[in-house]
């Protein structure tokens, strides 16, 4: 099977002022808690010997463990990565916060599992208690890799691995929340991001303008960063999103919307940062007071859910729900006013059924639409533009349709699940190799 290039980023120039500010006091008080948490952990991992190859182990099979904050992201962006990852000579291991379907979910993908109770918001004394366990773990199975994603478990899996000596540290960064931070905030966590690409031996971004927003920051060393072809979380699988008429019926009679109706779809979490704001607003204007506004998604912000409110009968509110190939057979056109993103996947499910998405030019999205070809872009928080694409979407429906089907066709050829799996193998296989 061909394998997907992996693409390093040269050394670039940096065309604005880095961050040049020292780790805030908070941060290394709650880094010296940490440590001292698990002071007699470290010392009896110290004494351990170093992590002995496979060979050596008298296992014929590498040792891989993932680390991840919340159940809910280790099903969606792992799905069917793991069992391919286990099916080539890897034996995995995911660890992560309990929820629903964890267990089933972990079963399906053939790997071993563990819980750790991990909030994404810091809380020193369960922080504590999570990066003890995090520590305990990969002392305990002395994995050849660990990889971690998202901010909790980045921070404290990755600053146990790295203590631990684990010779290979994957950071796959699925996004920059310093984007949409202010003052110390901000500060804050571009100090949080430092610390854990230093603590890395490799940072794979899961798009080109997110590895190249962490060269323009200074955040990370470019020799560290890599990207999977074309980018994307875990790719897309064309054979999960496919639509067809009778679909499309079945979908929109079920959420009681007219077959002749314009529908906008929005999929994601119902917060700020998301463009709620831009959206209501550009749903309000004239040409598109007939338009139907779909949301998916977990309401993370009450004054978010109250403006789109504003909406009337006009809104059609879901909720969370794993099933967004039917939310998506219902849609003329997918929305995301986003303000950032690592890689948005729901753009690559929409193209998959042929739904072309107005997207802004963030970071991360503005790599999952090729302006023009397979949708639009428009500026970050400008409702008039998102507006004006969503209309000219509504009164073109050839165009529409021309862009539904290049969007498929691209996200087909060029963000297949394979392409990305097989690129994480190429990093695993060649990070392993040179240690034998």
């Amino acid at each position: 099977m061909r394998r997907s290039p992996r693409t390093q980023l040269p050394h670039a120039e940096v065309s604005v002022r880095p961050f040049k500010v020292p780790p805030p006091t908070t941060i290394s008080t709650y880094i010296t808690a940490l440590v001292r948490a698990d002071r007699k952990n470290l010392k009896e991992a110290r004494r351990a010997p170093a992590p002995l190859s496979s060979v050596a182990r008298g296992s014929h099979r590498r040792r891989i463990l993932y680390a991840i904050t919340h159940h809910t992201t280790a099903m969606s962006f792992l799905r069917g990565q793991l069992r391919y990852i286990q099916s080539q000579d890897w034996d995995v291991h995911l660890s992560c916060s309990p929820g629903p379907g964890l267990s089933d979910f972990a079963q399906l993908e053939g790997v071993q599992l563990h819980t750790i109770m991990v909030q994404r918001d810091i809380s020193i004394w369960r922080d504590l208690r999570a990066f003890i366990e995090w520590t305990s773990l990969i002392a305990r199975l002395k994995p050849d890799i660990v990889n971690y994603s998202t901010p909790k478990a980045s921070l404290l899996a990755g600053l146990a691995a790295w203590m631990l000596r684990v010779p290979t540290r994957i950071y796959v960064l699925r996004g920059l929340r310093l984007e949409s931070g202010q003052g110390p905030m901000r500060k804050l966590l571009a100090a949080i991001e430092k610390l854990c690409m230093y603590m890395s031996t490799h940072v794979v971004a899961v798009s080109p303008s997110l590895a190249e927003e962490v060269v323009r920051y200074r955040l990370g060393a470019p020799q560290k960063m890599v990207v999977i072809g074309q980018g994307s979380s875990n790719g897309v699988d064309p054979d999960r999103f496919t639509l067809s008429p009778l679909q499309r019926e079945d979908a929109r009679e079920h959420l009681a919307i007219p077959n002749d109706a314009y529908c906008v779809g929005f999929v994601g979490r119902v917060r700020a940062d998301k463009g709620i704001p831009s959206l209501v607003e550009s749903m309000k204007t004239p040409e598109l007071k007939d338009a139907v506004l779909i949301v998916q998604g977990r309401v993370e912000d009450p004054a978010m859910e109250e403006l789109l409110r504003e909406l009337g009968p006009r809104l059609c509110k879901i909720g969370w729900s794993s099933n967004v190939a039917s939310t998506l057979a219902a849609c003329d056109v997918l929305a995301l006013p986003t303000h950032r993103e690592g890689f948005p996947n729901v753009v690559l499910e929409a193209a998959c059924m042929a739904v072309p998405a107005v997207a802004t030019t963030a970071t991360g999205s503005r790599d999952a639409v090729v302006h023009e070809q397979t949708g639009l872009l428009v500026p970050v928080d400008d409702h008039l533009a998102l507006a004006e694409a969503l209309a000219r979407l509504y009164r073109d429906a050839t165009l529409r349709l021309r862009l539904g089907q290049a969007a498929r066709r691209r996200a087909v050829t060029d963000f297949s699940r394979h392409s990305i799996w097989d690129g994480l193998i190429e990093l695993y296989d060649t990070a392993y190799g040179r240690r034998t």
